[in-house]
């Protein structure tokens, strides 16, 4: 009994700053919680620390694949201004195969998110954009991932 009562304080102190950790990341990146597949779903994703790209029937609305009805160059080049302009680290540019790696800061200065854009044409003659982030080490990402690619989403149409 009495080793029970010395090891409950300390259990609840790191249960309760396990929490705070989580509802701090989650506050930081305001990912979309209540959005569909549901909060359930999107929670073992934010911290599971798995890599979140885009599909064109993706179950999560944010990271459909986008449909561009432009030349690929032109989508590619706004993907190059748009990585830029939100200061990630760009790690290779291949203009011909229409590839962008990147490496993007976390507020913690050793965990870094590599990000991986892909210009594909679809059947349609459009230019499609497919993204992939995740987060290089065992963390999870509290939805950073994912508050990534919909900010990038967003810088990419201002540039075109």
């Amino acid at each position: 009994m009495r080793f029970l009562r010395l090891i409950i304080k300390p259990l609840a102190a790191l249960f309760i700053l396990a929490l705070i950790i989580v509802a701090g990341g989650l506050a930081y990146y305001q990912p979309p919680l209540a959005d569909a597949p549901g909060i359930g779903t999107r929670m073992l994703r934010y911290l599971s620390g798995a890599p979140v790209e885009t599909a064109k029937y993706s179950a999560y609305p944010e990271l459909r694949m986008k449909d561009f009805p432009r030349a690929r160059e032109e989508v590619f080049n706004a993907a190059v201004s748009a990585a830029q302009a939100m200061e990630w680290e760009i790690v290779s540019v291949d203009a011909e195969a229409f590839h962008l790696e990147a490496l993007a800061s976390y507020p913690i200065p050793e965990i870094k998110g590599r990000i991986r854009v892909e210009i594909r044409e679809t059947d349609e003659g459009l230019s499609a954009l497919y993204v992939r982030s995740d987060t290089v080490g065992p963390w999870p990402d509290f939805g950073a991932n994912t508050r990534r690619v919909v900010d990038y989403y967003d810088k990419i149409e201002l540039f075109l």
